[in-house]
């Protein structure tokens, strides 16, 4: 019997033994540490930003402190440019230009995909708790890719950085299509600059970076006692639209638009016409005009434009004291005056 059960216990111990040390090989095989690259990828969402320099005239050098100046960011044109912005930033520096001290600032929200994208800036100094802005800016780096191509500015005499600036807007504008963004205005597109002389365009600025086809709004403010809105001219002089605002589409070089005012013309009532029945009229007399200081209108009232002054036609209006003719008059009768 008692061989029995010291057999049983050997045959329990070596299973016992057996049964361990396949456990401790599992749980030695389960914790081993291990370390794989298993994926690999790019983002296509590389940096770029911008850098501004703004100077602080009549403030004291102490007053200038990190806390006391800032910048505002919008990407969209605002009604007010003191609240509400989208990024904001502190000094990161200063610079000097032209012997000038300048504080420098970045916007560091930009993508590739974003290069013709523009950002509304301002910056601004608090003292004694007030806040003073600056007039705010807008800019992109399409302007500065374009202004150092030389296509609006003085070109960069370096080839290879016009080399570079080429190729980011051509990666800008990969960007683009690739996310699906603003792909109506990529940033290797054609672009032309549009200035406008005493208005603004639909942003309120007086710039911007314009393809082929897109539209520009130009706004004139409203004309001053006196005088009224003639029209937009162009660089040559070329009046290109009466409207306003104007809508302009046909952008193929850089331009300027100037926003032209006449004196307002004051023409007498009541002069008598007379129809040559082909589209033009004789001024034939007074009528019931009382003007002392006669101004003939272009025009007749039914639309016929003025091209003679009649025979006796004033002969006895000894009260008029001047008399204004306009060029589309040609001929003036005997006795008229």
């Amino acid at each position: 019997m008692k061989k029995k059960i010291l057999s049983f216990l050997v045959v329990a111990l070596t299973l016992l033994t057996l049964i361990c040390t396949l456990s401790f090989t599992i749980c030695a095989e389960e914790a081993d540490p291990s370390v794989s690259i298993d994926k690999f990828n790019l983002v296509f969402d590389d940096n770029v930003y911008l850098k501004y320099a703004v100077k602080f005239d009549g403030v004291d050098d102490e007053k200038i402190t990190s806390d006391s100046i800032g910048m505002l960011y919008f990407t969209e044109p605002q009604s007010d440019y003191t609240s509400g912005e989208d990024y904001s930033s502190e000094v990161v520096g200063f610079t000097t230009i032209d012997g000038v001290k300048y504080y420098t600032f970045e916007y560091r929200k930009l993508s590739a995909k974003q290069m013709t994208d523009y950002i509304y800036s301002v910056a601004y100094i608090e003292i004694d708790g007030e806040r003073i802005y600056s007039a705010p800016v807008k800019y992109s780096v399409l302007d500065y890719a374009y202004s150092k191509l030389g296509k609006t500015g003085v070109a960069s005499k370096s080839d290879s950085f016009k080399n570079l600036l080429s190729s980011m807007l051509n990666y800008g504008a990969d960007a683009q299509v690739y996310f699906g963004y603003n792909t109506d205005r990529l940033a290797n597109a054609e672009y032309y600059l549009v200035e406008v002389v005493g208005g603004t365009l639909e942003d309120g600025f007086t710039k911007g970076l314009y393809r082929t086809g897109e539209t520009a709004s130009l706004t004139a403010p409203a004309a001053e006692e006196g005088f009224e809105f003639a029209g937009w001219q162009n660089s040559e002089g070329k009046t290109v639209s009466t409207d306003n605002p104007a809508t302009l589409t046909a952008f193929s070089a850089n331009e300027s638009y100037t926003a032209i005012y006449e004196e307002t013309v004051k023409y007498s009532e009541g002069l008598a016409f007379t129809s040559n029945g082909n589209g033009t009229c004789c001024v034939s007399g007074i009528g019931t005009c009382a003007d002392t200081d006669l101004v003939i209108p272009p025009t007749s009232p039914t639309g016929d434009s003025v091209t003679t002054i009649g025979n006796y036609a004033f002969e006895y209006c000894s009260s008029l004291t001047s008399v204004t003719i306009p060029d589309s008059v040609t001929t003036i009768g005997n006795c008229a005056f």
